[in-house]
């Protein structure tokens, strides 16, 4: 009886699961309906499990792993291919959704990974809901049509509101003519906003004291409010600057030279003669007022063979380094000013050098020109100003953000060098046609190149088109990832007015405990005089120069004023910082083989054997902070909490330490 009454029980489910998939819209496929709103990365690498279908599509159309056959991916480790055959139209379709009684927002990302552009996407929806999987004929799709550039560097993401309100699936329609790769990721389906924010705020020009932004409005509003702070994470409902603006675009005037700013934009709408506002926008803007000049803005448009800037991804046959000079005449007027950015010009929407990098270097030079025969000008002599980036060309751009801003002090009227030279390769060749002014009349053989092939160098006669920005009120650095940075700058510092969150410290060394101690400054301290900045990992932060300031006292940083290598002092040890190391360490080095640049700041200890120093901090508190774990043992030092207990190992928290408050971490 109890295996009868066990048959019958399951029996009876079976018809209940049915019965209920039938009610809720017939077939199997109504399991599948989604909440809004619904995010999805295809990270499951089931498009069935998940609900989703595709119409028409070839076999290898499907979600593809990052680093097979060439995949991208915007996030995680999958992404959806389009990769069809010629003159073939597919369909990729959603799970069915939960209506929505304002309509559907629906985003992706998309990148087109080949040189070919000739394929089209439409969007579109379905408010029939049926038997099995649904058809592209029950499908209405948008007018306005989505073209990828061709060979994207990076993802592009798209967005539309669907004002339908019962909408059942929402489709992505691709129309081929030649085979490609086009991925799809990070899909988002939510419900319409009621009232719309704006889209597409972006910067579109800015002088030393004012910034230009634009937008595409949310709906048909005409008015929107502008909030703006220079704190990096601010509140724009809660905290900075608001006005109420009714033009697009829209210039932010009274700024500060070199001070970064943030803002976010969102729309005013009136409501029985009230004020509504929508959500602020998605994309907070960050600007640095700054000074831009455009240099050989007089071009011709020429091939990469005659434009000495990285013309191929690099491999042993092709370019490997090059130097050019501009003449001081054409950049006189940034003289005093810190070179923080570099743009040059290309004939082509997009390029990615891929896996080659390269060291950028900036330098003030006597040398007015090349000779076919000469050797390039000793890097020795240069700044390195960015260190081990890629190159990548965007809207027609070689934006490159220098992370050590350069000064360009105009001594002796000397003419500015940019070089580029290359640390890594690539197996792929990649050509560029630049913008570049023809020199042979007007200027000597100011640009040349060298080649992997060749152990010479060979003039050129065309120099690039480049616009130079920089700012002089204050200077951009950029802290590393464990939230720490030796710095040192040839112009006097306003350390008393640090932004939010960045403190900077003097350093004292104590020989006998090969340990170091940091104390907080708070005073404008003289030129190239060398601190330990600390902040948020990762974060821009902009220091005020100041027209002079005070020799900082009891500090044993040291400054290297040559940038290269020197000979080391007999008896003593050398100590650098060990780039984004957490926790914070310095460790030894040997000066003679390793050069410390001039913006950098290094230790040196009498007669030391170890290859670490323990870091100690003191704030304006007087509580002080150990980063290694080290510090942490009773067999470096005795430690006793609050109460007064000998600790034999302290966790996280306070404790005495030599007569000290101590926050070991």
């Amino acid at each position: 009886m109890k295996k009868k009454k066990n048959v019958f029980s399951m029996g009876f489910l079976g018809k209940f699961v049915l019965l209920v998939a039938l009610f809720v819209g017939g077939g199997m496929s109504a399991w599948a309906q989604k909440r809004l709103p619904y995010t999805y990365g295809f990270e499951n690498n089931n498009l069935a499990t998940e609900g989703w279908t595709i119409i028409d599509g070839i076999s290898n159309t499907s979600i593809q792993k990052n680093g097979s056959y060439g995949v991208q991916v915007r996030t995680g480790d999958y992404s959806f291919r389009f990769y069809s055959g010629y003159n073939k139209t597919e369909y990729l379709v959603s799970p069915l959704l939960e209506s929505s009684s304002t309509g559907i927002e629906l985003s992706f990302y998309y990148k087109n990974a080949t040189a070919n552009s000739q394929e089209t996407f439409y969007v579109g929806y379905s408010s029939i809901e049926g038997v099995g999987e649904p058809q592209a004929s029950s499908f209405t799709w948008l007018e306005d049509a989505l073209v990828p550039a061709a060979n994207m560097s990076d993802f592009q993401k798209y967005n539309v509101t669907i004002n339908n309100t019962s909408i059942k699936y929402v489709a992505i329609k691709h129309v081929s003519a030649n085979k490609h790769n086009v991925f799809i990721d990070d899909v988002t389906i939510e419900a319409a906003e009621t009232y719309k924010r704006p889209k597409n705020f972006t910067i579109d020009s800015q002088t030393t004291s004012s910034a230009t932004f634009s937008w595409t409005a949310g709906s048909d509003e005409t008015a929107w409010q502008i909030a703006y702070s220079t704190k990096a994470d601010f509140s724009p409902s809660m905290e900075g600057v608001k006005l109420n603006v009714t033009d697009n675009p829209y210039t932010l005037t009274g700024l500060t030279e070199g001070v970064t700013y943030y803002a976010y934009v969102r729309s005013k709408y009136v409501i029985n003669e009230e004020s509504v506002y929508s959500e602020w926008c998605n994309d907070k803007v960050a600007f640095t007022p700054k000074s831009d000049i455009s240099v050989c803005s007089d071009y011709n448009n020429k091939t990469s063979a005659n434009v000495a800037i990285p013309n191929y991804t690099a491999n042993s046959s092709y370019l490997t380094k090059s130097q050019m000079i501009y003449p001081y005449s054409d950049v006189s007027s940034l003289t005093g000013k810190y070179i923080t950015q570099l743009i040059f010009y290309a004939n082509t929407s997009s390029i990615d050098w891929g896996a080659a990098k390269y060291d950028v270097y900036l330098a003030e030079t006597s040398t007015a020109s090349f000779s076919y025969s000469a050797s390039f000008i000793d890097w020795s002599n240069c700044t390195k100003v960015a260190e081990g980036i890629s190159l990548t060309v965007n809207d027609g751009k070689l934006i490159i953000d220098l992370t050590t801003p350069f000064l360009l002090t105009g001594t002796d009227s000397k003419n500015l060098l940019i070089g580029f030279q290359q640390i890594s390769v690539s197996t792929s060749t990649i050509s560029s046609t630049w913008y570049a002014k023809n020199i042979t009349s007007s200027y000597p053989s100011a640009a040349y190149y060298n080649t992997g092939s060749y152990t010479y160098s060979t003039g050129q006669s065309y120099l690039p088109y480049v616009t130079i920005s920089c700012t002089s009120s204050t200077l951009p650095v950029t802290l590393g990832t464990n939230g720490y940075l030796t710095f040192a700058c040839p112009r006097p510092l306003d350390l008393a007015n640090l932004p939010t969150g960045l403190k900077a410290y003097k350093a004292k060394v104590d020989e006998a405990n090969s340990k170091v101690s940091f104390t907080e400054i708070n005073q404008a301290v003289s030129a190239n005089t060398g601190i330990l900045l600390a902040g948020t990992a990762g974060e821009p932060y902009s220091i005020p120069v100041a027209d002079n300031g005070t020799t900082v006292t009891d500090n044993d940083f040291l400054v290297n004023s040559t940038g290269g290598t020197f000979a080391a002092e007999s008896g003593y040890t050398y100590y650098g910082l060990i780039k984004d190391s957490d926790p914070l360490t310095f460790g030894s080095f040997e000066p003679a083989s390793v050069a410390i640049p001039t913006n950098k700041a290094y230790l040196k200890v009498q007669d030391s054997a170890t290859s670490r120093l323990m870091c100690v901090f003191f704030d304006a508190t007087g509580i002080s902070e150990t980063t290694t774990a080290a510090a942490k043992s009773a067999a470096d030092t005795t430690v006793f909490d609050l109460l007064g207990r000998r600790v034999a190992q302290p966790t996280k928290g306070l404790y005495i330490v030599n007569c000290k408050k101590v926050a070991f971490k």
